[in-house]
């Protein structure tokens, strides 16, 4: 086996040309066809003869090319633990062939033609098990407590020549497969590369988060760990190209150009994509029979005007009037006076007062429950309309086959002292667009019964609406009560 070993040595060493080559092929085929008939023939004189040829041919190849890495690891295990010198050789080589098999492949080819297979490593190994060649140095009284120093006295006798390059990480891999006599796997360069493109990648995640880890503020740190564990997942997981990073960084530019006071853009795309509605939905977890929350939507305004109680929040808007009614009782069934119910929504052409340019206030207002927790207020029949859709979010749509529209809804933003404030809305049952809301907000609990009124029917307050068709609507709101400090 040390004779098997300088010829495969010397198809790479510092001194490796065509004759050696030649040679050691020889030396290796005429080993190969020998050894298995001494083993199981130990008095052949044939078989003898031919292995002494093949150890002939291995002297002189070896003495003309030199040594290479594994006679380095060898020598240096052999003179500082007394390991056995043929034995040593025997257990090294697999390891150093699976080491320099990719980066030598004409040697390789070689190895594995003499050896009678089309892949050196997995020749080398079935004549081992053919042979019974010793496979572990462990067997042969190594202590894998000298591995390390092993390593550092090896690396520094590697000749600079060896086809691949050797690290001490590889180094330190390959004695301590040797060492628990591991079967050897040849190099797969594409396996290789990916792993080490994997590395990369998980190394600059880990670089990153590491850069959270002196945040004062902890909860900040566990959102930004969070973000940046998702984010490059995101980026790994779909290989953005840089066109593409280009394009969504060009994207939430124009997301932010056509923000202003009265449009948020950034909403409107939190919406679209379903955060919006799954926020909420993580913030307003469910208790007994409390009214499901959903999307606040990008037109809510500060201070609307207040109504009374029976009240008209459309003023100028068009559409058919409507009359909804309701209380607001807590968890446990008690009536919640003095509750402030927000209502806003869009007038019957789709649009809310304050994307029109004339700075209207329409279709929005805020009362307040009488003592027993009742509340009414006349709107219009909520209709279906798109969401503003001629800028970048729209585009988004458009180009992902999605639709803009909204089911036709009703907001509400209801708060209370010691109660837990609820921003959802109603919807009208029957609407076809329940199921494609584009912005995810529709709740089966939210969907309530519009009920158009012939013209002419009388209405709850007594109000002449001139002979028009309108509705009603019942709304039940139930608050949870405020989350703890």
């Amino acid at each position: 086996m040390n004779a098997l070993a300088h010829c495969v040595e010397a198809l790479w060493a510092p001194g490796a040309d065509p004759i050696n080559a030649a040679l050691a092929t020889e030396g290796i085929r005429t080993l190969a066809a020998g050894l298995p008939t001494i083993v199981d023939t130990p008095g052949d004189i044939g078989a003898r003869e031919q292995v002494l040829y093949g150890a002939y041919l291995s002297a002189v190849a070896f003495a003309s090319a030199g040594a290479g890495i594994h006679h380095k690891i060898c020598h240096v295990l052999g003179g500082a633990y007394h390991l056995p010198h043929a034995k040593t050789h025997a257990v090294v080589l697999p390891h150093v062939l699976a080491f320099n098999a990719a980066s030598a492949p004409s040697a390789a080819a070689r190895v594995a033609g003499a050896l009678g297979g089309t892949d050196a490593v997995e020749a080398l190994d079935r004549l081992y098990t053919r042979l019974g060649a010793p496979t572990a140095l462990k067997d042969l009284g190594m202590a894998e407590e000298n591995l390390d120093e092993a390593t550092d006295l090896v690396l520094a006798a590697v000749p600079p020549s060896n086809p691949r390059p050797v690290t001490r990480g590889d180094l330190r891999a390959l004695l301590q497969s040797a060492f628990a006599g591991s079967t050897p796997r040849a190099r797969d360069t594409a396996r290789d590369a990916r792993e080490e493109q994997v590395r990369r990648e998980e190394e600059l995640t880990a670089t990153v988060l590491a850069s959270f880890r002196d945040a004062p503020d902890e909860r900040l740190k566990t959102v930004m760990r969070s973000l940046t564990s998702h984010l490059h997942a995101f980026v790994r997981d779909t290989r953005l190209t840089e066109k593409e990073w280009h394009a969504g960084i060009g994207f939430l530019t124009a997301v932010g150009h056509i923000t202003d006071a009265k449009r948020q853009e950034f909403i409107l795309l939190s919406d679209v994509l379903g955060a919006s509605m799954q926020t909420i939905t993580v913030n307003n977890e469910a208790h007994g029979d409390a009214t499901e929350a959903t999307v606040f939507g990008p037109f809510f305004v500060e201070d609307s005007p207040r109504i009374e109680l029976g009240g008209d929040i459309a003023g100028a808007a068009n559409g058919e009037p409507c009359w909804v009614d309701g209380t607001v009782t807590d968890a446990d069934g008690a009536p919640v006076p003095g509750a402030r119910i927000e209502v806003w929504e869009a007038d019957a052409d789709g649009f809310y007062d304050v994307q029109y340019d004339d700075d209207r206030v329409a279709g929005r207002a805020h009362l307040v429950t009488d003592d027993d927790g009742a509340y009414r207020f006349w709107c219009l029949t909520p209709t279906p309309y798109p969401i503003p859709h001629d800028g970048p979010v729209g585009r988004l749509l458009a180009a992902t086959g999605r639709s803009p529209m909204r089911a036709s809804h009703l907001h509400f933003m209801v708060t209370a002292e010691g109660r837990r404030p609820l921003v959802t809305h109603i919807f009208v049952r029957g609407d076809e667009l329940l199921h494609s809301d584009t912005v995810f907000g529709v709740r089966p609990s939210l969907v309530k019964d519009f009920v158009r009124q012939p013209p002419g029917t009388s209405t709850p307050d007594g109000r002449d609406l001139g002979g028009r068709t309108w509705s009603r609507a019942r709304f039940d709101i139930v608050l949870a009560p405020a989350a703890s400090a």
